[in-house]
């Protein structure tokens, strides 16, 4: 399997240069299962499940065993690169600090906020 200098996700272009060194700074290897899990979920808009990640991988030309991405979401989030939400359906995996993870943890922190005034 080859990694391509570039992937297009939603229309956006992501070099795998800024999840190449997320991962080495986390003392990872650079595998192209992760390479490429990574730049998926950092060009998503929302979270994917194991599936919708796999399909959106295969679409995109990369074949990777779906168990295989399973395996890298796992470890992902075991280092705090990706979170995992849980509710109705399956587990959906999102990139730690994004910008849809920010908003929901300021929503719920003002509405922490306007109960404790309340």
């Amino acid at each position: 399997m080859s990694v391509a200098p570039q992937l297009m996700e939603h229309g956006r272009t992501a070099t795998l240069d800024e999840p190449r060194a997320r991962l080495k700074e986390h003392g990872l290897r650079c595998t192209p299962a992760r390479l490429h899990v990574l730049a998926l979920l950092m060009t998503s808009r929302r979270h994917l499940s194991i599936a919708d990640a796999w399909e959106e991988l295969t679409r995109s030309g990369s074949a990777i065993h779906p168990a295989t991405v399973y395996r890298t979401l796992e470890t992902l989030t075991t280092i705090g690169l990706v979170h995992v939400v849980h509710g109705s359906g399956p587990a959906r995996y999102g990139i730690t600090g994004n910008r849809i993870t920010t908003r929901c943890a300021d929503v719920a922190a003002m509405s922490r906020g306007s109960r404790a005034g309340t």
